[in-house]
């Protein structure tokens, strides 16, 4: 199935967050207006969209946003300058199509040469998460209990 990528929009709220929800724990648990205020603080709030509507999504902030999360102030204490996705997620029965790929390569073509930080869940264990990021050339920095 061909995908497009592009800007989310405020009408795609919704099905972001069903996509969200469906994909938790790998990604945290939000309310419709905790999504909409993230999606504010991104500078890069992407999605993948099918025949049938959004099917994945990237959302991945700049330094100095006011975003509370203990993962994205511990890159923003440790980095100088870094592209931090916060969430990617992929409806469920498009997963293993490429599409979490396609949205990583449209992050890394708007953000050459910078380096992209991001977290992978180790408790609970997402194994499946973990070897997507290693093909993608992404390394463990360290390890941390939230």
């Amino acid at each position: 199935m061909p995908i497009s990528i592009r800007d989310m929009e405020s009408a795609d709220l919704g099905e972001v967050l069903a996509i969200n929800q469906a994909s938790r724990p790998a990604v945290g648990d939000l309310s419709l207006s905790e999504l909409a205020q993230l999606v504010g603080w991104c500078a890069h709030a992407r999605v993948a969209v099918g025949a049938g509507g959004v099917v994945g999504y990237l959302m991945a902030l700049e330094p100095g946003q006011p975003y509370g999360s203990p993962n994205y102030r511990y890159f923003e204490a440790k980095l100088d300058d870094h592209v931090y996705v916060d969430r990617i997620a992929v409806a469920p029965g498009e997963r293993d199509g490429g599409i979490g790929a396609a949205l990583y390569r449209d992050l890394f073509e708007r953000v050459p040469g910078r380096p992209v930080s991001c977290e992978v869940n180790v408790v609970p264990m997402n194994a499946g998460s973990l070897s997507f990021h290693t093909r993608l050339g992404f390394i463990a920095l360290a390890e941390q209990e939230t």
